[in-house]
Parts: C-alpha cells; sequence; structure tokens
C-alpha cells in the first residue's frame, strides 16, 4: 500500500512541476478572454437554444395543463395522462415522419436538387393531413373504447 501511495505522490508531484513550468516560467498558459469565449461559443448557441427550447415545450406544457386540470380533480387529471399517452401512440407516424425523411431532406439539399427537397415537403406535410385524419376519426369511433379500458 506504501508503495501505491508513494507512487500517487510522485504523480501529484509531476503534474505540480508541469504546470508551474508551463504557467509561470515559460507563460504558456493563460486564461481565456472573454471574447474568444463568446465567439467560439455563438456557432453552437444557434442550434442549442432553440433545440433545448423544442425539448422543453412538451414537458412544459404538459406540466401546465396538469395544473389547469388539478382543480377538476383525481379522475380529471388522470384522464389528462391517457390522452396524453395516446396522443403520443397514436399520432406516433407524424412524430416519427421527422427523422425519417431528415435524411431525404439533407441528401437532395446537399446534391441542390431543390425540386426534391420542395416534393418530400410536400408529400410529407400530405402524409402527415392524411394520418392526423385517420388517427382522429379512429379515435372518435372508438371513444367509448377507450373510455371503458380505462374506466
Amino acid at each position: 500500500m506504501a508503495l501505491r501511495s508513494g507512487f500517487f505522490a510522485f504523480r501529484i508531484c509531476i503534474v505540480a512541476l508541469a504546470i508551474y513550468f508551463a504557467a509561470r516560467r515559460n507563460d504558456l498558459i493563460a486564461w481565456p478572454a472573454v471574447a474568444d469565449g463568446r465567439a467560439f461559443f455563438k456557432p453552437y448557441m444557434v442550434i442549442v437554444l432553440p433545440a433545448i427550447a423544442t425539448q422543453m415545450s412538451t414537458p412544459v406544457a404538459n406540466y401546465l395543463l396538469t395544473i389547469v386540470m388539478a382543480p377538476f380533480g383525481d379522475d380529471a387529471v388522470a384522464a389528462w395522462a391517457v390522452v396524453g399517452r395516446l396522443t403520443v401512440v397514436v399520432f406516433g407516424g407524424v412524430f416519427a415522419l421527422s427523422g425519417a425523411i431528415g435524411g431525404i431532406f439533407g441528401q437532395n439539399f446537399g446534391e441542390s436538387q431543390m425540386a426534391r427537397v420542395r416534393s418530400t415537403y410536400c408529400n410529407a406535410r400530405i402524409f402527415c393531413l392524411i394520418y392526423a385524419l385517420v388517427a382522429w376519426l379512429l379515435l372518435y369511433l372508438t371513444t367509448p373504447y377507450v373510455i371503458w379500458a380505462f374506466a
């Protein structure tokens, strides 16, 4: 055990000497400038902030709607929970569409095939409309069975 602790102490001494020579003696370490940090992070923040807002919108909306439903009692909150789960299941095709066509968009955009990009977008909108109408109709027709299943 003593050998290990000595080896560990040796490593700490080597790191301390390396930092001393790099920072003090050779002046190789400097604090980053605030302007450099801003310039570095700005392109990332343009992408990151909207992505964070997108990912946070659903939980925040669920939180707010649960607050709205709470005064109506436990049954209303339970019904809201069922609706929240059914929405994800029933409209999963619409949610998956963005991931499915992303590669198609990227490939055609990279090849400057804007007609194909527009066609893909138009077809995706038509798919979403038809899918949503069919899902809505199925949910409407099965409402009594859903109420019975979840009591």
